[in-house]
């Protein structure tokens, strides 16, 4: 391929590069005995200045040995284990959308439909939350006591929400849970990173996206299932399956010491927690909170609002607040180290993560949103109406790291592929109330390879650049920006819905019709008003919502593409080595000119 042409080495391979200059240094004094730097020196002098040498690149090629380093595992001890991880991340991935079928049952029994919409919210700040809380945990304790750990804090998380007495009680249940997810989705990761090749891992990391699509098909479908028995059975359903993977993880899984950290060295269990930064944490959670919690109340109290604009404002001074207090407390005990966030691949990586999640959970919401209100379907119909977007995300994201290891390379893929969701999302846009089921497919098509194809690729990207001592950090970080840019995505689409569906309402109504009597009306009674003029416009004026929410997909997957190609490193995943870009556009232009000169 064009891209194993002039790469260079990888920048995070500090020893390596140390013992070749070492190396060199004993070769330079073996062969220029007389060099002029060492003139004035004795014999003596000269051979001292050789073993000094030469001990110190023994000593740092031992200090290496002694650097946990992956254990790769055969396919036969791996595939079990694989599984665990699979149904640990189902659980969370159907956690994400299995709510949605339940959420009115839940709201008609406990009451506390003015929290209707925290439902999924405190599941995804519970998430992103605790996700970089994890990564540190991780770089001083065994991935799989934390798995372990967070696969039984998901479970309390889901038995809380299941016996809850009222409202409160579920959405705390649903925090809960999800700062297991969080933990859950790390450790798993991480293992990944300590039991397979980064080649292997391409293949892995997109069979988690794969599964990810098939939860949130089989959200609604399992939720409309399990609610006909009882809501409760929605967070039940987690108890025994939860259960499995935490015996799975338990016996089959090994126990081994954080990558890059000794061998040899036993760290007290004293220091090793003292190093967790829990000031950073709690900064990053109230971060999330004061931007995700106003956006998510404008549609009761307007954009207008200082409700809205006070609390996003003082999160530019959190935000300030955490890098000064990340760079105050150092590299051993911040929650990731400062000058992560100078590495431009690692910050394209979380940009990406970011912006990806944002469109997926909104497309993901709003195609089955669009089908209940405006179509009348069931929420398990609706479920089946968006199988084109979730077999191509499923398909896709396999392909994707299929691609990956078969080629050595990431970075076409996750480049190019938005541009295809940037014109379903257009597509989208064209939406009506009667809009054939061909044009709907299509549209899902194009947002499935958009989506499926870079879903985790900024996972394996950062895994494919970062030292192997910062790899839990760095990852968790990433992941970190999903779960922020899903909650963001999440609830902008439901502020604005909220703050413009009245004035649609008001602008589609036929002459005569008091529009005071419709504006404030719920999307989900529209579809149940009596036949005619009048419901027929105001299911037109929820449709044009709709679109609005779904054109802002066009400018987010545009940008991922620019991130990507701006930011991202061109990593080669079997050898580490980098290409330049410049180097390729010099290559390009070089064969364009050639061909266009005359023979």
């Amino acid at each position: 391929m064009a891209f194993e042409q002039q790469e260079q080495a990888p920048e995070n391979k500090p020893s390596s590069n140390m013992q070749t200059s070492q190396a060199d240094q004993v070769a330079d004094l073996a062969s220029n005995p007389q060099d002029p730097a060492l003139a004035s020196t004795t014999s003596e002098d000269h051979s001292s200045k050789m073993e000094e040498v030469i001990e110190k690149t023994k000593s740092e090629e031992d200090d290496d040995d002694d650097i946990q380093a992956p254990e790769i595992l055969s396919a036969k001890r791996f595939i079990p284990i694989y599984i665990g991880l699979l149904l640990g991340i189902f659980i969370i991935s159907l956690d994400n959308t299995v709510i949605a079928t339940a959420q009115v049952d839940i709201v008609t029994d406990l009451g506390g439909e003015n929290m209707i919409a925290w439902l999924p919210t405190t599941f995804l700040i519970g998430q992103g939350a605790f996700a970089l809380f994890w990564g540190q945990v991780l770089a001083s304790f065994a991935s799989k006591h934390i798995l372990l750990f967070n696969v039984f804090l998901f479970e309390v998380g889901s038995l809380v929400s299941a016996l809850a007495p009222n409202m409160g009680a579920v959405l705390a249940g649903r925090t809960i849970s999800g700062a297991g997810a969080a933990g859950m989705m790390s450790a798993a990761v991480q293992i990944l990173a300590e039991t397979t090749t980064l080649e292997q891992r391409a293949v892995y990391i997109g069979m988690l996206g794969s599964l990810f699509s098939v939860s949130m098909i089989a959200g609604p479908l399992i939720g409309g299932a399990l609610t006909k028995v009882s809501w409760r059975w929605v967070f039940w359903i987690n108890l025994p399956i939860g259960g499995v993977a935490f015996l799975i993880i338990f016996l089959l899984s090994p126990t081994t010491r954080p990558l890059g950290s000794s061998k040899t060295r036993i760290t007290p269990l004293l220091d090793r927690i003292k190093k967790i930064d829990i000031v950073g944490s709690a900064l990053l959670a109230v971060l999330m909170c004061a931007v995700i919690i106003p956006i998510q109340e404008s549609s009761k109290t307007g954009w207008s609002s200082y409700k809205v604009w006070i609390p996003i404002c003082f999160s530019l001074l959190i935000a300030l607040t955490f890098y000064g207090w990340i760079r105050f407390n150092g590299e051993e005990r911040s929650l990731f180290p400062a000058a992560l966030l100078k590495d431009l691949n690692l910050v394209g990586c979380v940009m990406t993560s970011f912006l990806t999640f944002w469109v997926i959970i909104q497309f993901m919401y709003l195609i089955p949103y669009y089908y209940q209100t405006v179509r009348g379907h069931t929420p398990t119909k609706s479920g089946v109406d968006m199988l084109a977007l979730m077999i191509t995300v499923g398909i896709c994201s396999i392909v994707g790291g299929v691609l990956a290891k078969k080629s050595h390379h990431y970075f076409p893929q996750m480049a190019f592929f938005p541009l295809l969701g940037a014109v379903g999302a257009g597509i989208s846009y064209m939406t009506s109330v009667t809009t054939g089921t061909g044009l709907q497919i299509g549209s899902q098509i194009l947002l499935g390879l958009g989506m499926g194809m870079i879903i985790q690729g900024p996972l394996l990207t950062v895994q494919a650049n970062t030292d192997k001592r910062l790899i839990s950090k760095a990852t968790a970080f990433a992941i970190y920006a999903q779960r922020f840019g899903g909650g963001v995505g999440s609830s902008v689409s439901s502020a604005i819905l909220a703050a413009q569906l009245p004035g649609a309402i008001r602008a589609h109504l036929p002459a005569g019709v008091d529009p005071i009597a419709y504006e404030h009306i719920e999307p989900s009674a529209i579809y149940g008003l009596p036949s005619g003029p009048t419901r027929d416009s105001m299911l037109a004026a929820l449709t044009s919502v709709i679109d609005r929410i779904y054109i802002v997909g066009v400018p987010v997957f545009v940008v991922i593409s620019l991130i990507v190609i701006s930011t991202l490193k061109i990593t080669n995943i079997e050898t580490r080595k980098v290409t330049r870009k410049r180097d390729i556009v010099r290559r390009l232009v070089g064969s364009q000119r050639a061909s266009s000169s005359p023979a």
